[in-house]
């Protein structure tokens, strides 16, 4: 069951609306994070609910999107040991063709977090 969604709604339970800042998810007794948002606003929205960063076991990064992934560095920040798997075709490379903008992920996390990071197929 998700301990907390924050996304496009309103949050009613005192956390801040971001979008991008996706559940903390508890499957079978293990804590998991499912992305990280834009911002990291995910780790004070945890904090505010009780879950405690550091005790998140893994993170999964959906895709290669800065609205996803650059809220990692602050997770791994504040959480020491969790690995993030992402599939291994993530790069630095995402680019809006309509609106010539980068929209990968922050050039230099992958390889700033290089041990962090678990590339899966």
């Amino acid at each position: 069951k998700p301990s907390f969604r924050v996304d496009r709604e309103v949050s009613t339970m005192g956390t801040v609306s971001r979008v991008g800042a996706i559940p903390a998810d508890e499957y079978e007794g293990h804590l998991l994070l499912l992305d990280a948002g834009a911002t990291g606003i995910f780790a004070d929205n945890a904090r505010q609910l009780g879950i405690p960063i550091e005790k998140i076991e893994l993170a999964v990064l959906s895709h290669a999107h800065y609205d996803h992934a650059d809220g990692m560095e602050r997770f791994f920040r504040e959480n020491k040991n969790a690995k993030c798997y992402i599939r291994s075709c993530c790069g630095e490379d995402c680019y809006d063709r309509k609106k010539d903008k980068y929209i990968g992920i922050r050039e230099g996390l992958l390889a700033a977090y290089h041990d962090r990071f678990v590339r899966i197929k």
